[in-house]
């Protein structure tokens, strides 16, 4: 994202970032639209499946860290809130 930044001045979403990021249109409740390549950068996601045993995993690194605002909570599959694994990968 660093280095995309530092190229990219004029703030569009290209064909590069696309194999990455999905750039959307959320302003309208409960509706997403993607945007195409060649559109002004709006809301970036990242294109990713996120899987966990231990919900409290993804729920403090992922969406409690930095980069929370890329990912989208209906990619996430997790085992029943409070449950895990207990490190058991038998």
């Amino acid at each position: 994202m660093r280095e995309h930044s530092t190229y990219n001045r004029n703030n569009i979403y290209d064909e590069a970032l696309s194999s990455f990021f999905r750039n959307v249109d959320s302003r309208k409740q409960g509706q997403v639209h993607d945007l195409r390549p060649g559109s002004l950068i709006n809301d970036l996601k990242a294109r990713s499946i996120i899987v966990d045993m231990e919900s409290g995993v993804i729920d403090k690194k992922i969406f409690g860290g930095d980069l929370r605002d890329i990912f989208d909570s209906r990619c996430v599959i997790t085992d029943a809130v409070g449950s895990g694994a207990g490190n058991n990968w038998a």
